[in-house]
């Protein structure tokens, strides 16, 4: 009888020790081991007992080594001193394993690594015999300085496409898998018009930009889009027309500095930098650059963020320039430095910086919109607009259907709104002290997570998050 005893504990005050336990995942011990060891603190645990599985070499087991995970992804080291409590785990393979070949698994977690800021766990690679099957690892983390990427899963492919089976995929050849992750990354203009392509099948897959992107080859708008686009304050840049047709989603925290030019004859002109329609949520969005339509069309809508609004637009700064002409008879142009017509819409915490002129038969101008039938709150406008216009207002041209409250403007457009009840704007001269408090008593008190903080020169208040 063999008994592999190297040291008992003591009582009293006695030598330290530690409890090995043999982790046999159903196989047996030669006669004479037993399932626990004791060990003394810092000894070598050596000469190991080999364990048998099954009842012969048809139905059995081999034997494939002691692991310190019960995973069986980390092989135990005989030379390691015990310094704690441990359970080794038996790992098997199946008879007509080939264990006298191996390979390696190994795990890619498929993200650029050249983006600063982005950082991801490690996976360790596997050691597989052949026609035996890779363990699957913990879920890796993936994480964009404070944004957290969630980890879908394990795939054959980098565009992950087909999904890894570990439980039926017999290793037989050095193998990789990728890791997948959602929301979609967009850090160049190759990954970004990916995106585009995916949403083209399922308009509701959500992406974050982690980098700046310039547009080099022109921008085809993107159709519809339902899902959740974080730009973690990154811009695209050289956008040369509007980014999404229709927003059904949410658009976040993202930059847009456009060059759109119009100059020939099309179907009814309605143009905002990040989307004509806007049905859902624009928020603390920044536009910047230049929009310049000339169409002989008879009417033609602009807004610096949206054309329409029909939903939300919340903590969006714009400061474009807008130059728009009709030259159809009769024609008409209305013009807003965040959207042209707010249609029962929310407009709140945002502002104007840019310049508006307008040439047709009948031209409207708003600071904020032109029509307004929805809300606009603690808004402000120091943009440049038209001397005249057939109705313009500070805010808003007209405003008989919505409301407009704690919003403000400066400049020589002389009302607030141009036709309706423009109680609600005050016009600046100098200081922007107060009405920066009263903007942010009203954002408070509609808990809109945003304040205005004083900035510079043509831009006297900065929205930013709610410290």
């Amino acid at each position: 009888m063999v008994l592999l005893l190297l040291l008992f504990a003591c009582s009293g005050n006695g030598p330290v020790t530690h409890t090995v336990t043999l982790d046999l995942d159903g196989g047996r011990l030669p006669e004479g081991y037993e399932e626990t060891i004791i060990v003394a603190d810092g000894e070598l645990l050596t000469d190991l007992p080999t364990p048998r599985k099954g009842s012969s070499s048809l139905y059995g087991y081999s034997f494939r080594g002691w692991y310190t995970d019960e995973a069986r992804t980390k092989e135990f080291n005989e030379d390691s001193p015990i310094t704690s409590d441990l359970t080794l785990y038996a790992k098997w393979s199946r008879y007509y394993v080939d264990t006298a070949k191996s390979y390696t698994v190994t795990f890619d977690l498929n993200y650029p690594e050249n983006i600063s800021g982005l950082t991801a766990s490690s996976v360790e690679a596997q050691k597989v015999d052949e026609g035996g099957k890779a363990t699957e690892p913990t879920d890796p983390t993936l994480t964009y300085k404070t944004f957290e990427f969630s980890f879908d899963g394990w795939y054959k492919d980098a565009e992950c496409s087909t999904s890894f089976d570990f439980d039926n995929t017999v290793i037989t050849e050095d193998t990789t898998v990728y890791a997948k992750w959602t929301p979609f990354m967009a850090y160049d203009e190759a990954s970004l018009l990916e995106w585009k392509t995916a949403l083209e099948t399922d308009p509701s897959i959500n992406c974050a930009i982690i980098a700046d992107i310039e547009l080099t080859n022109g921008w085809d708008p993107i159709s519809n889009f339902s899902g959740t686009l974080d730009g973690n304050n990154y811009t695209i840049s050289k956008l040369d027309d509007t980014f999404i047709y229709a927003n059904q989603g949410t658009i976040r925290n993202a930059g847009f500095n456009v060059v759109i030019t119009i100059s020939d004859a099309v179907s009814t002109v309605q143009l905002g930098a990040i989307a004509p329609i806007n049905y859902n949520q624009i928020i603390n969005c920044q536009v910047s650059g230049t929009i310049t339509v000339t169409a002989d069309e008879p009417t033609i809508q602009i807004g610096g963020i949206s054309a329409i609004n029909s939903k939300e637009i919340i903590a969006c700064h714009s400061d474009v320039t807008i130059n728009a002409t009709s030259t159809s008879d009769g024609g008409s142009v209305t013009i807003g430095g965040i959207t042209s017509v707010n249609m029962e819409g929310k407009i709140a915490a945002s502002y104007f910086t840019g310049s508006i002129e307008g040439t047709a038969s009948m031209v409207g101008v708003g600071g904020i919109a032109m029509q307004n039938a929805g809300t606009i709150s603690a808004c402000y406008s120091t943009g440049e607009l038209p001397a005249s216009a057939n109705m313009i207002g500070g805010i808003a041209g007209v405003s008989t259907a919505g409301s407009v409250t704690t919003s403000y403007w400066s400049g020589d457009t002389a009302n607030g709104v141009g036709q309706g009840d423009g109680s609600g704007a005050t016009q600046v001269d100098s200081s922007w002290e107060e009405p920066m408090s009263e903007m942010n008593t009203a954002l408070s008190g509609n808990s809109i997570a945003y304040e205005y903080v004083s900035g510079s020169g043509d831009v006297p208040l900065v929205i930013q998050p709610t410290a």
